[in-house]
């Protein structure tokens, strides 16, 4: 056995390739009933590869061997009860570190942590949606007051505020690689157009990979493009409404060799910029 998770009445045992279940019943023998504890087989494919195994939003959650899966049920044997969710992050969840990660449910946000390596998975069940920490040695995570605390070999750290010790803390968002038109077989980038909201001088990196040469990136600032105002000279305590700020639309030319796909990596440390959307202008070729 390599992780025992509750779920409802139920006791999931996992094996490293396997998943098994206790159900409570009993049993007469000799004219006596007893309480007896059958298993059985729920899935032969997926296991826990190394005892990460938890329980979060009502559904057992599991890091197998080959990704993070969740099971929908755990009293019918159905292959298909359990879900793998962690496709479009395999590449940075090798077996290396599914088989020797932690795993603590954080309830208060909806997030369940997954850590090794220096580095921190996070699945925002809330939202279905991931994100990473990287350098962050934990070998032990568990919650402090509504807050995410981690243990490392020598001392002990709580997630709070917007810097990592002073230093900005980087944001990344990468996406899967797409292939913009499947009957062109080489398309060239023209330009990159972005739609966002930041404080005037903080930096966006967009940088653009494609399946075929170098990568490329460019930088967009708060306060360029069509989405300034200038207020200098307004009173606003002479309004009755609550103005916001309009999101600045900004677009730079990108020329791209001939490429067959490509994906798209957006960046930025120190204050928060909300990117509405990235548009890439191709021509096929």
């Amino acid at each position: 056995m390599t992780a025992l998770v509750r779920h409802y009445d139920r006791l999931i045992v996992f094996t490293e390739r396997q998943t098994w279940f206790l159900s409570p019943s009993t049993v007469t023998y000799s004219g006596e009933t007893k309480p007896s504890f059958p298993v059985y087989p729920l899935n032969s494919a997926v296991g826990c590869a190394g005892g990460a195994a938890a329980y979060a939003d009502n559904h057992p959650v599991t890091l197998s061997y080959d990704g993070i899966y969740v099971f929908g049920q755990s009293t019918v044997r159905d292959e298909r009860l359990a879900k793998r969710i962690s496709d479009r992050v395999s590449p940075y969840i090798p077996y290396s570190f599914l088989s020797r990660a932690g795993i603590f449910d954080n309830e208060y946000d909806k997030e369940l942590w997954m850590y090794a390596d220096g580095r921190v998975l996070i699945y925002n069940y809330g939202t279905d949606a991931f994100y990473i920490y990287e350098n962050v040695p934990a070998v032990y995570v568990f919650g402090a007051g509504g807050r995410c605390a981690f243990c490392t070999e020598h001392a002990v750290y709580v997630f709070e505020g917007e810097t990592d010790d002073g230093e900005p803390v980087e944001a990344v968002w990468e996406s899967n690689n797409v292939v913009f038109d499947r009957t062109v077989k080489h398309r060239r980038l023209r330009r990159v157009s972005v739609c966002f909201t930041a404080e005037s001088g903080t930096a966006l990196q967009v940088c653009v990979t494609p399946n075929r040469g170098a990568a490329k990136t460019l930088t967009f600032t708060g306060g360029q493009g069509d989405g300034g105002f200038d207020f200098e000279h307004i009173d606003f305590g002479a309004f009755s409404f609550v103005c916001g700020r309009r999101p600045s639309h900004a677009e730079q030319r990108l020329p791209l060799g001939s490429f067959e796909s490509a994906s798209v990596r957006l960046s930025s440390a120190g204050e928060t910029v909300y990117v509405g959307s990235v548009s890439l202008t191709v021509d096929g070729a």
